[in-house]
C-alpha cells in the first residue's frame, strides 16, 4: 500500500521484477509506472496481473512479464458512472474470467465479462446502506468454483454472499455488529477462494485470519475450519491486510 510497488518473486523468493517507486505517489496524471496507495492485485485466468490502485481510481492491468497492458477506470478521476471507480478497493475473478471490483467508495460491486466489458452491478452506487441490496463500504470481493459471490462489506462486519445470478443469498457474521467470537467480524478485509472452495478471511480489526470450509447446501460453512492470529497485524487500525493462496 503506502511503499507505491507492485514486486514479482519467484518460488524461492528472489526478486524478478517491480513496478512503481517507494514511497512515491504518482499516476493520477495518467503515468502507467506509477501508484498511489495500490490495494490490491489478483491474477487473471490468462495470467494478466490486475492491480488495484485505489486512489488513482483506476485497475491496472499488466503482463505476467510486467508490461503495461491496459487502465479500467480514469487515472486521478472518481466517478460514479460505469467508467469510473471512486476509491476501488478489492479484485477477484470468476471462473470464466469474470472481473469483480469492490469499488470502495461507490458502495457496489462493479461486474465486467472476460473482455472486461461492463456486465452489472452489485449494490446501488454511491448509496451505502446496510440492508441486502446494499453494501456500507465493500472491500473485497472473491468468486468460487460454481460462481457463488462473496463480498467483504468491512465497515458492516459482514460478508454478503450472492448466487452465481447475483441474487442474495445470506449474510455471514452480523451486520453492523462487530466481535471477537466465531459469530462476528471486525472489519473484514481481504478474501480468498482455495481450489477445494474454502474461503480465507483477512478479519481486519480482529487481526486475525479465519477458514471456512464449503458446507452443505454449497456455500461458506458460517463457523470457521481453522482461525489464527497474525502477529505483525495491528488490531484497530487502518491498515488493509491482504491474503493469498498457494496450490489450493
Amino acid at each position: 500500500e503506502g511503499g507505491n510497488r507492485l514486486l514479482k518473486f519467484n518460488a524461492d523468493g528472489a526478486p524478478q521484477w517491480s513496478i512503481g517507486q517507494s514511497g512515491i505517489n504518482g499516476g493520477w496524471d495518467g503515468e502507467n509506472n506509477l501508484f498511489n496507495q495500490p490495494e490490491d492485485v489478483a491474477i487473471a485466468p490468462s495470467g494478466n496481473i490486475f492491480v488495484v490502485d485505489t486512489w488513482n481510481h483506476r485497475i491496472q492491468v499488466f503482463t505476467p512479464s510486467g508490461a503495461y497492458v491496459r487502465t479500467l477506470g480514469v487515472a486521478g478521476e472518481s466517478g460514479q458512472d460505469n467508467a469510473h471507480f471512486n476509491g476501488p478497493r478489492g479484485v477477484g475473478f470468476a471462473p470464466d474470467g469474470s472481473l469483480y471490483v469492490a469499488d470502495g467508495e461507490n458502495a457496489r460491486v462493479q461486474i465486467f465479462d472476460a473482455n472486461l466489458t461492463y456486465v452489472a452491478t452489485l449494490g446501488i452506487t454511491g448509496q451505502p446502506g446496510s440492508d441486502n441490496n446494499h453494501f456500507v463500504f465493500p472491500e473485497d470481493v472473491a468468486v468460487d468454483s460454481v460462481g457463488v459471490i462473496y463480498v467483504a462489506d468491512g465497515d458492516a462486519h459482514r460478508i454478503q454472499v450472492f448466487g452465481a445470478n447475483r441474487v442474495y443469498l445470506r449474510t455471514m457474521g452480523e451486520t453492523n455488529k462487530s466481535g471477537w467470537d466465531f459469530a462476528h467480524f471486525d472489519s473484514p478485509r481481504s478474501l480468498v477462494i482455495d481450489a477445494n472452495r474454502r474461503l480465507y478471511e483477512a478479519d481486519g480489526w480482529n487481526g486475525r485470519v479465519q477458514v471456512f470450509a464449503p458446507g452443505q447446501n454449497g456455500q461458506a460453512s458460517p463457523s470457521p475450519l481453522l482461525s489464527w492470529r497474525v502477529p505483525g497485524w495491528f488490531a484497530q487500525t487502518y491498515d488493509d491486510p491482504s491474503i493469498t493462496v498457494r496450490n489450493g
